[in-house]
């Protein structure tokens, strides 16, 4: 913080009134840069700062206000994922994605696979520049309580999702799947896949709750090719 004192010139001279102007740098995760001026009147002459009468602050106040906070999320597998916060609790972790400028889905996370969240505040402050901090504010269209509530709003409102299992043995050849829930089971859903030239999979497939390490609703991608696959060719059970 610094502090500048300077005397009032008028047209009939210069006056010691005490006008102060102040400016303030806060560093760190919640950075703010402003500017305050405070104008003292005093009681008597060359007295401003001993007995100040009057104080008129001026601030910006959307200065004042941190940026929404953009941070990795470190996991055991797989790549970082970078977004907002939306909700952390004993059960989940809900990450507003971004790829790269754009953002993506709505990442449900087991809480038991994020090993540390770090903010980047150099990503904070882009993403706000390109006017994506409202964001940080919308939340998902489920609620997040548990992996098993964002699966069964998948199963009820028919709505295409992306699945992956990261930490299977063969998580590079079936780890990653696009389609729906076909139907909720007591530690598994059965799943429909479509493939990458945007068609359905004949069958429906188990996937097992323990075995799942992220879910994004509301991805870009998925709903591109959600356009294109056709009609859901199973009856939901």
């Amino acid at each position: 913080m610094t502090v500048t004192h300077g005397d009032e010139v008028r047209a009939d001279g210069s006056h010691r009134n005490g006008v102060l102007r102040i400016t303030i740098a806060c560093t760190g995760v919640a950075a703010a840069h402003f500017s305050l001026c405070l104008h003292v009147k005093s009681r008597h002459l060359g007295d401003a700062y001993r007995y100040p009468t009057e104080i008129h602050c001026v601030i910006k106040q959307a200065d004042l206000l941190p940026l929404p906070q953009i941070v990795d999320v470190k996991r055991p597998f797989g790549a970082s994922i970078r977004g907002y916060v939306l909700t952390r609790n004993t059960q989940c972790v809900v990450i507003r994605e971004f790829d790269g400028f754009m953002p993506d889905g709505f990442t449900v996370l087991p809480a038991s696979t994020v090993s540390e969240l770090l903010v980047n505040e150099r990503w904070s402050e882009m993403l706000a520049k390109e006017g994506h901090s409202d964001l940080a504010a919308v939340g998902p269209p489920f609620t997040p309580d548990t992996l098993r509530s964002v699966l069964s709003y998948l199963h009820v409102s028919r709505t295409n999702a992306k699945i992956e299992c990261e930490a299977t043995p063969n998580a590079a050849e079936h780890g990653f799947h696009l389609g729906r829930v076909a139907a909720m089971h007591d530690d598994h859903i059965d799943f429909t896949f479509f493939d990458a030239a945007g068609k359905w999979f004949d069958g429906v497939y188990g996937i097992s709750f323990a075995s799942i390490t992220q879910i994004v609703v509301g991805s870009p991608y998925v709903e591109t090719f959600s356009k294109y696959i056709g009609p859901y060719p199973h009856d939901d059970g």
